[in-house]
């Protein structure tokens, strides 16, 4: 079916595996740990959640209130599993989309990655993989090294900005 195919919300129940915070700091290993290491020494906390579909309720979020928005907006893109096409044509797509919408002075994509399950038989990167629990990939230790950097970057290459802001 077409991702902008019409089909009736559906909303779910799942369990999603949250962090029990103890005093050991947590660490999953994506490839192989070292030697007597854990894969995860983490301690899943599995919670049942209901998921609502939003598909017909996208007016009902806003970034102000919700911290998100749902937009619609096609791509060019024919091969999302093409790197090459995805920076030469979504980047600036999405550039261009966030820009409008959040009234930014510029916005820069500096990264992506695509995840899906392997096909039967297959061999994928387990950091490929989609992940299996709720997660963040940035703290707001490495938003601000990540910054930084760019800030950095930007001043050695002379280039100014009115706001330096990540989104």
């Amino acid at each position: 079916m077409p991702l902008d195919a019409i089909s009736p919300a559906k909303n779910l129940t799942a369990t999603l595996h949250y962090l029990v915070r103890t005093s050991e700091k947590p660490a999953r290993y994506v490839e192989e740990p070292p030697p007597g290491v854990p894969q995860w020494n983490g301690i899943d906390d599995p919670h049942e959640i209901r998921i609502e579909d939003a598909r017909g309720r996208e007016g009902e979020f806003t970034l102000d209130r919700n911290g998100f928005t749902l937009l619609t907006a096609p791509s060019q893109v024919q091969d999302f599993y093409s790197d090459e096409e995805v920076k030469r044509v979504y980047y600036p797509e999405v550039e261009r989309l966030l820009a409008e919408v959040l009234g930014a002075s510029r916005v820069f994509v500096f990264d992506h990655t695509v995840r899906n399950s392997a096909p039967t038989g297959a061999r994928i990167s387990r950091s490929a993989c989609p992940f299996q629990t709720p997660h963040t990939t940035r703290t707001p230790k490495s938003m601000l090294s990540s910054r930084q950097q760019r800030s950095n970057r930007t001043r050695r290459s002379g280039a100014t900005s009115g706001t330096n802001s990540s989104i």
